[in-house]
């Protein structure tokens, strides 16, 4: 039974987000914040975008990217799913529409 999807999405603090937000979408040097499983390359493969930004960290704990952004530390690419609470509380802020990167929705 499917019961979310995997769609991902980049998230930032609202002031990382009033910071950066134009440099984001102008393909700026941004500070990204990646995923192991999420590349960012495939993310702006996906949005037919070159790849730009400069990586401050690589996480393999999703819990600690999001805790990240929340921080300001950077720009995160996150699974709507993990983010959707603190998208809801203001803690973050999306800088695009969810968009799936993959075939990895969850299952029960």
């Amino acid at each position: 039974q499917r019961i979310a999807s995997g769609d991902v999405l980049p998230v930032a603090s609202p002031d990382m987000a009033r910071e950066w937000g134009a440099a984001f979408e102008n393909g700026g040097d941004i500070p990204l914040l990646e995923h192991d499983v999420s590349p960012w390359r495939d993310w702006f493969n996906a949005q037919g975008r070159s790849l730009c930004g400069r990586q401050q960290a690589l996480f393999n704990d999703a819990g600690l990217l999001i805790r990240a952004a929340e921080q300001g530390f950077g720009i995160a690419l996150a699974k709507k799913l993990l983010v959707q609470d603190a998208l809801d509380a203001g803690r973050l802020v999306a800088l695009a529409a969810p968009c799936r990167l993959s075939d990895d929705d969850v299952y029960l």
